[in-house]
């Protein structure tokens, strides 16, 4: 799950600048990867669905701030059309990739 996280993270790194694409897309890979990692529908998932399930396996208060951060952001840009601005593509993919790695960590 954490190689395709990756892999799909990359992608979109290359293939958007705006904060609302990056972040609309980075959602989907999120919730993929926690979908896929806890055993849960990836569409509907939140993160009070994981968070327990995430303490449960370990995770520490930093990650799990770090994560709701990462789900806030996201659902923030979902609704911005009206109001949106160029990111730091790679920027922002690093610091998922980072946060996701520390989950991924956890959970083995």
């Amino acid at each position: 799950a954490y190689k395709i996280f990756r892999k799909n993270a990359a992608h979109i790194a290359h293939h958007h600048t705006m904060k609302s694409e990056l972040y609309n897309e980075l959602d989907q890979v999120l919730r993929a990867y926690l979908g896929d990692r806890l055993h849960m529908n990836p569409g509907a998932l939140s993160f009070r669905d994981a968070e327990q399930r995430l303490s449960d396996a370990g995770a520490d208060s930093e990650t799990l701030n770090e994560i709701r951060h990462l789900f806030a952001l996201c659902e923030a840009y979902r609704f911005t059309a009206n109001y949106d601005e160029q990111g730091d593509a790679k920027q922002i993919i690093r610091e998922a990739t980072r946060i996701v790695k520390a989950v991924e960590g956890m959970l083995k």
